[in-house]
């Protein structure tokens, strides 16, 4: 009898459109995506899904979330993705397993979350066979049904839907999902302490021949119908998601005494909270919202499951205050008050686990930027096609393995976490060492990529100067650096340049790998006595001094400097092209240093143009107005004292033919 009947019913079923899980969505939001799949991969899950019933205004992306507990509050974002994308690898898991789930985001936000269902346990029959419910073959409890077969498995939700139908076509749902209830020292508020544990032989349809019972209140309750109203269920179900729910789940007589749960019923009407008797065998499988106090409700129930016209129904049988039926249906088939279903079923599902796959694969790993040359505090990009870490480790370590890279002193390496694979992820030099650099990445199972060679060198030592000297024109100063150095803006202001106490400008400046050419507003004399300071603060930073690594040189104090000038000082002397006896002429010197200047004719001091002072910003001019006496062919001299005692006296002269006085008294 009992082939005969799943065969009819089998064919029964064949003229229905099967509804895949689904919901009306509420404020906008989506229900929950439909087919959600999670299949081991090397070092991840994958995880698949199909687009929600009910998308509301239109759906703008997806969430994929993992869990090693499946927990509430354990979820980890593995990535949003958008509206077309119906896959996701979750990559960078080592072998522990791993809870899958997924939303469809809309303008409202993130809708209901969809799980993988396994199916444990299903009955076609609403009438059970003595004391045993009748399983469709295969999800039963009887040897090699899949959930004898399973039953150690881990899980941290549990799905029930309910179907029936009343005419070919028309198929009414409900179906529900929660976080599993505590095995142990729940409140007893929310747990009576007769409930069984949540084990997978423990979720069967409890009857007489299993005993038990499950009275508790369940959390994080989602509720999918197809229910609003109709004539055989005129109290729609209310939709929606993060609900609290209740069981009431045993195979024994019951009364509508209160249980001790919070909240409580009605003592005068079969509900939400009623209480087993532990015997005989009338049963009942409630479903309860007890989420709003105003809206209290059953979702659906299969009572009296002994009787051939079993108690069915979806959302509550009566409204609460007619006391003369019951809002849990119980009695309303063997009062004739509920229509007998010409098709019914019960399908029980848990959410199971995946556990990834070995990964015995590299990972590969670039650089993404160009940088050739950093210091600390400098950052390089780079991506790893796998998640894990990157480690940029000095080219003095021998890498074989992870601990080979760890082992290394922590001023050789550094690292960064690579959270999304393909995706440029930054490092950060800090603290390293000088040296050339190799970088590596390692994956969540500890696969090693072969390494970019030579991807840095970390430079962190400051430049000096080796040796700073005045060329030999005395036009320049030539600063030895100890390697490479530039600046970006060529600014001259940083520089204190004096020969022998005489101030000097620096009018420009050049780079030529470690050379710096200070060129000079005047040139500097031999023997002078020079000056230099280098002060970087005083200046704008694109004016320091740095290496190819942007280390800057520190400032240079005042310091006596070697003068490699051989130029002598500069004294020029202008005397007028015609010059004549007792006519008034002016003299002058051009001088490239201070000093005294005495002018004279033939060899004679000219009266007040003797020790003439020089001083001021070079080149110094000297005058000398005076009267010649003399005619004829004479000399004319502007010999320099210097100020600085190092300097040679110098000599300027001019010859000129001094005419006759052409005028008379």
């Amino acid at each position: 009898m009992r082939v005969r009947a799943l065969l009819i019913t089998s064919l029964f079923l064949s003229l229905f459109v099967q509804q895949p899980q689904s919901a009306i969505a509420l404020g906008g939001f989506a229900s929950a995506p439909l087919g959600v799949t999670a299949t081991a991969i090397a070092g991840g899950v994958r995880v698949t899904w199909t687009t929600p019933i009910d998308v509301d205004s239109g759906i703008t992306g997806f969430r994929v979330e993992s869990s090693s507990s499946g927990n509430s509050g354990t979820w980890t974002l593995a990535t949003t993705v958008a509206s077309g994308i119906r896959t996701y690898d979750i990559l960078g898991l080592s072998q522990v397993a791993t809870y899958v789930r997924v939303a469809a985001t809309t303008s409202a936000g993130t809708g209901t979350y969809g799980y993988p269902w396994t199916k444990l346990y299903r009955t076609l029959t609403k009438t059970r066979s003595g004391n045993n419910i009748v399983y469709e073959t295969g999800f039963g409890v009887t040897a090699g049904d899949y959930a004898v077969v399973n039953s150690a498995l881990s899980f941290s939700r549990i799905r029930y839907r309910m179907e029936d139908s009343f005419t070919v076509g028309n198929l009414n749902y409900a179906d529900v999902d929660f976080y599993k209830w505590a095995a142990s020292g729940a409140p007893a508020e929310t747990t009576t302490s007769s409930t069984l544990a949540p084990t997978i032989s423990n979720l069967q349809v409890l009857s007489p021949a299993s005993g038990g019972m499950i009275q508790t209140n369940v959390a994080d309750m989602n509720v999918i119908s197809s229910i609003a109203t109709t004539a055989e269920y005129p109290n729609p179900i209310s939709n929606g998601s993060g609900k609290v729910g209740r069981l009431e789940i045993w195979p024994w007589n019951y009364a509508p005494s209160a249980s001790g749960l919070t909240p409580s019923g009605d003592i005068n009407n079969y509900d939400f909270d009623d209480t087993s008797a532990g015997t005989s065998g009338f049963g009942s499988f409630q479903v309860h919202d007890i989420t709003a106090s105003l809206s209290r409700r059953t979702v659906f129930a299969w009572n009296d499951h002994s009787n051939t016209n079993a108690d069915i129904g979806f959302g509550s049988g009566v409204t609460p205050t007619v006391t003369t039926d019951m809002e849990d249906w119980t009695f309303c088939g063997g009062r004739g008050q509920c229509t007998q279903p010409t098709y019914f079923s019960l399908t029980i599902f848990i959410n199971v686990p995946v556990t990834p796959l070995a990964d015995a694969t590299p990972p590969t790993v670039s650089r993404i930027d160009s940088r050739a040359l950093g210091k600390n505090g400098d950052t390089i990009t780079i991506s790893s096609t796998e998640v894990g870490t990157a480690y940029l480790v000095n080219q003095s370590v021998t890498v074989t393995n992870l601990a080979s890279i760890t082992g290394a002193a922590s001023a050789n390496r550094n690292s960064v976490s690579v959270s999304a694979a393909n995706t440029n992820t930054t490092l950060t030099l800090s603290s390293l060492n000088d040296g050339i650099y190799n970088l590596y990445a390692i994956d969540s199972g500890n696969n090693l990529s072969t390494a970019v060679l030579a991807t840095i060198r970390v430079d962190n030592t400051l430049p000096t100067a080796s040796s700073i000297v005045v060329n030999s024109s005395g036009t320049a100063i030539l600063l030895t650096a100890s390697e490479t150095i530039t600046n970006s803006l060529q600014v001259t202001g940083i520089y204190t340049i004096s020969d022998s106490g005489s101030a000097l400008s620096v009018s420009s400046t050049s780079f030529s790998v470690n050379i710096v050419t200070l060129n000079l507003s005047r040139a500097i004399p031999a023997g002078a006595t020079v000056y230099f300071t280098y002060a970087p603060s005083t200046g704008a930073a694109g004016g320091r001094w740095i290496d190819q690594a942007g280390n800057e040189m520190a400032a240079i104090s005042t310091r006596t400097i070697t003068n490699n000038s051989a130029a002598a000082i500069s004294v020029a002397l202008t005397v007028p092209s015609t010059v004549a006896k007792g006519a008034s002429i002016t003299t002058s010197v051009l001088l490239s240093v201070a000093g005294r200047v005495t002018f004279t004719i033939a060899g004679k001091r000219i009266p007040g143009c003797i020790n003439r002072i020089a001083t001021g910003t070079t080149p110094i001019t000297v005058t000398c107005v005076f009267k010649p006496a003399l005619s004829g062919r004479q000399i004319i001299r502007a010999t320099l004292v210097p100020t600085i005692g190092a300097y040679p006296v110098t000599i300027a002269s001019e010859e000129r033919f001094i005419l006759r006085r052409t005028s008379t008294r």
